[in-house]
């Protein structure tokens, strides 16, 4: 799995730093993370950064679900050349549309944090075909949609949306990215959280602290059983096979078929390139 590691806009003389630490994307945090009067200092601190189109922005949308849509920082941000951008706190599929169709140069990580917007984005992607041009993954802000539900932040409250937008990313070939932990101290919850990801499948995950990208690093370098029977199903593969139709065969007591030589080709994949 990648590593989205968030990094408040406050904490920009961090930068370097936390590139060093290997995370495989860096997302700078202009919302959650700052309070509203200091958006525009960071904002034009940000502005002078040489390396601006390679990091994720999460840009401030709205304050709470119950103000309007707010396009004026995607716009600054679009004006100063970010290219990558975390939506948070839409709520409906419309505005998901309006934001793509205005700035469609711009690649999108969408957070669902409303259940509205949860059960709408599949009509998105089934029926408005555009949206995979500016599109690149989805991930979901748990605590802000617990909040709204005014359910409890835990696993089993969890388990079903987590699911839907595995599923729906899965489905339409984006990024499933799972959720943030706030609990920076407790390892064994959070290494829970980690294996729950890969147990189902997922791309990536938000992380938001060096100790966290430390544990994670950690615990999806310990994949060498893993790594060990990709590479065992791949040696009894035709040569230069590439997901074409495949003769069941058995290896050490388990049917091999053509998904279970796809999961190797996609686990020694992710391996070379440090997913």
């Amino acid at each position: 799995m990648k590593s989205y590691f968030f990094i408040p806009a406050s904490r920009l003389r961090k930068l370097k730093d936390i590139k060093k630490s290997s995370a495989d994307e860096i997302i700078i945090d202009f919302e959650d993370a700052i309070i509203n009067s200091e958006l525009e200092t960071y904002f034009e601190e940000i502005k002078t950064n040489e390396s601006i189109e390679s990091y994720w922005f999460r840009i401030p949308l709205r304050n709470g679900f119950d103000d309007l849509l707010n396009l004026n920082y995607i716009s600054k941000f679009y004006q100063i050349g970010v290219k990558q951008m975390i939506l948070p706190k839409i709520k409906s599929a419309a505005e998901l549309l309006e934001i793509i169709d205005k700035f469609q140069s711009i690649e999108y990580i969408i957070l669902i944090e409303h259940p509205r917007l949860l059960l709408e984005i599949q009509d998105v992607l089934m029926r408005h075909p555009r949206v995979f041009k500016s599109i690149m993954g989805i991930g979901m802000g748990s605590h802000d949609l617990m909040t709204f539900l005014n359910a409890e932040h835990t696993k089993l409250q969890l388990d079903y949306p987590r699911k839907k937008v595995l599923y729906l990313a899965k489905a339409y070939n984006l990024q499933a990215i799972d959720i943030a932990s706030m609990d920076i101290y407790n390892k064994e919850s959070f290494i829970d959280e980690v294996r729950y990801a890969e147990d189902n499948g997922y791309d990536a995950k938000f992380l938001i602290h060096p100790t966290q990208l430390e544990w994670f690093k950690q615990e999806t370098g310990q994949d060498k059983e893993l790594v060990g029977w990709a590479r065992n199903v791949v040696a009894h593969l035709p040569e230069n096979y590439n997901g074409e139709s495949l003769e069941p065969f058995i290896l050490n007591e388990e049917i091999i078929e053509k998904p279970h030589a796809l999961r190797a080709l996609e686990i020694l994949k992710n391996k070379k390139y440090g997913k």
